[in-house]
């Protein structure tokens, strides 16, 4: 005798069992080291570059006008364990201009690395100093096994991406 209920619930069984499962995005802890509005250098478009040792972080103090508080704070990572990114907003004509982290943790999506940040632009119309800056923000992240980093604002736009 078929029970017409065994063998629906066979065939959602052995359905089930052809579709691989999609993945969630892991995540990762991350950690703001230092946010600024003077550390762009000679950089003047936006852009990202992940620091992967002491040696790397030594020749980008060559490049950077960052004072000895801050070099303190970025030479207290453990490049064993960890990685620094910079993000660098480019050079801006007027103040106003921000970057800070928006999250302690990133998420793993197809191999990419997301950060979210809070990309700050002044309104429109609004009366501003006029002095050029470089707003940048260098956060540490464990080592891990992703393959690019995008960083996006807080409405989730693009805003810079990099394979490594």
């Amino acid at each position: 005798m078929n029970n017409p209920g065994i063998v629906l619930t066979c065939l959602i069984a052995l359905s089930a069992c052809g579709q691989t499962a999609v993945p969630l995005p892991q995540s990762i802890p991350i950690q703001q080291v230092y946010a600024g509005v003077e550390c762009g250098g000679s950089q003047v478009k936006p852009g990202i570059r992940l620091i992967r040792s002491s040696e790397q972080l030594g020749h980008l103090y060559k490049q950077l006008p960052l004072n000895a508080a801050v070099r303190s704070k970025l030479t207290k990572v453990d490049f064993n364990q960890s990685n620094l990114l910079k993000v660098n907003m480019g050079r801006q004509n007027t103040g106003g201009y921000w970057l800070k982290l928006a999250s302690d943790h990133a998420s793993i999506n197809e191999d990419f690395l997301v950060i979210r940040v809070d990309w700050h632009t002044p309104p429109k119309g609004v009366m501003l100093t006029q002095a050029l800056t470089s707003p940048c923000l260098f956060i540490k992240l464990p080592k891990a096994g992703f393959k690019g980093i995008r960083v996006l604002d807080q409405k989730d736009n693009d805003k810079l991406s990099a394979r490594l």
